[in-house]
């Protein structure tokens, strides 16, 4: 009797509802290496909350220094696809005319990994930080 008990607390814990409840495992602050449009090495710092994000990029060294999308925090859209993926959209030209408006997708690796992709078709990997 003890075992069915059991069982059943068990079934009722792994159903869909009970996962779609609990927290995004997006969520959190990530880091790594990405190209830039023109090709340079940049830092990526993407930020994701429960109500979207913040994308912010810096160049290496002092390259980019002129480059005034480059140092600041652009929100982000993000839009679940599946437990373990979601949609982006960086909204760049919200904060400053000209700068980066892209689409991506976002795959979590691991909970300590994620890869990405632009529609303009860079990818990255980025880790919890």
């Amino acid at each position: 009797m003890r075992y069915r008990k059991l069982v059943t607390a068990l079934i009722i814990l792994a159903s869909p509802a009970a996962f779609s409840q609990q927290p995004g495992t997006f969520q959190g602050k990530w880091s790594g290496p990405m190209k830039g449009q023109g090709g340079g090495d940049n830092t990526l710092e993407l930020t994701i909350g429960e109500a979207g994000g913040t994308w912010h990029m810096t160049a290496d060294g002092n390259r980019g220094r002129a480059n005034a999308c480059l140092r600041r925090d652009f929100p982000v859209v993000v839009t679940p696809k599946s437990p373990s993926e979601v949609s982006i959209e960086i909204k760049g030209a919200q904060i400053l005319q000209g700068c980066i408006d892209q689409t991506g997708v976002l795959k979590l690796v691991d909970g300590k990994a994620i890869e990405g992709s632009l529609a303009d078709g860079r990818t990255f990997t980025l880790t919890r930080r």
